[in-house]
């Protein structure tokens, strides 16, 4: 069934249209128009034909940076790899006044990185809260990330920020026909989906529309969701419901950011971890071939073009975004 859609915004949506193809230029209209067209910018993306393509660009092209606010941002999987790098290139980026909160399990390796990005960033306040998050808990989610958050004694931020990069590989020596422990199967699912999920709407609990003027959500995805690779079975199972999770989470939450980012094949304990116990000859040689040859990219690399992403701010909520800014969008079409 089609929604009903107002005149007066089709008029508006209209207006914006034919200045975008240079067919206006009273630059007073054009704010008021561009103002309407964002407000109302799902339902101007399902009016626009292609032949508007450039009015699509330049309404997300208008978008604000996310940086340089002041930031309440919890980064999980922040003790390592890309969760690390994303840390410490982030945090300099950040507003004066901003906090940011590390999680992992692993509170030795936490402090480090604290001690690290405060280096990095004198004017943002890093603290650690150690979590095993595959004991699955929106009580024990709640305390922590509530006690936390309330050290901040910041009454509101600018943005709120929830980047989910904590993830396992899984069991890759074992073949798909060979996952018939029950256990095993939903101790992954709990860590790196439920897991996902609970501390996801336990945050935007938190971190409610008083609590920041913009919020956003972000999960370090990857492109094993949407492809065909031997041994990595419950890890593309996982992160392609973490995507499914969020897509939908966007189209139901308007009002928050949502990305699906895309590392790519990145140099990382878990890629040597892939390498040494996948059953596929296949994988191994192209793990090994991609560390080699420095083909795989750094974690520093990934955490800059992520940091770039956040600068651009004009992926469309809930994408799935690379490196190299190729967006997937999954819409149904009438």
């Amino acid at each position: 069934m089609t929604t009903p859609f107002r005149a007066d915004r089709l008029q508006h949506i209209n207006c914006f249209s034919e200045m975008c193809m240079g067919e206006a230029h009273d630059a007073r209209l054009f704010n008021t128009n561009l103002r309407l067209a964002k407000q109302w910018g799902s339902k101007l993306l399902k009016l626009l034909t292609f032949s508007d393509f450039r009015c699509k660009k330049l309404l997300f092209k208008t978008k604000m940076s996310l940086l340089g606010k002041k930031t309440l941002c919890v980064i999980t999987g922040a003790s390592r790899g890309i969760g690390k790098a994303i840390t410490l290139k982030l945090v300099s980026h950040l507003g004066p006044k901003s906090h940011v909160i590390l999680i992992a399990r692993d509170q030795k390796a936490l402090e480090s990185v604290k001690v690290e990005a405060l280096s990095k960033a004198t004017d943002v306040s890093v603290s650690v809260l150690p979590l095993d998050l595959s004991n699955v808990s929106k009580e024990l989610y709640h305390t922590a990330l509530n006690g936390a958050i309330e050290k901040t004694c910041t009454v509101r931020f600018d943005l709120a920020l929830l980047i989910q990069n904590a993830a396992t590989v899984g069991p890759v020596d074992l073949r798909a026909l060979q996952l018939r422990n029950v256990d095993l199967v939903r101790d992954y699912f709990d860590l790196n989906v439920t897991s996902f999920i609970i501390f996801n709407n336990v945050f935007f609990a938190l971190c409610d529309e008083h609590f920041a003027k913009e919020r956003m959500a972000v999960n370090i995805s990857s492109g094993a969701s949407y492809a065909s690779l031997p041994s990595l079975h419950l890890y593309s199972a996982g992160k392609a419901a973490r995507d499914a999770f969020y897509r939908c989470f966007a189209a139901e939450e308007t009002g928050i950011r949502v990305l699906n980012f895309n590392p790519g094949p990145v140099t990382t304990d878990m890629q040597m971890e892939i390498y040494e116990k996948t059953h596929s000859t296949e994988i191994k040689e192209w793990s090994k071939d991609g560390m080699d040859n420095s083909t795989f990219a750094t974690c520093e690399a990934v955490a800059e073009k992520f940091v770039d992403c956040l600068e651009r701010n004009d992926f469309e909520s809930g994408a799935f975004r690379t490196v190299d800014n190729h967006t997937l969008v999954f819409r149904f079409e009438d």
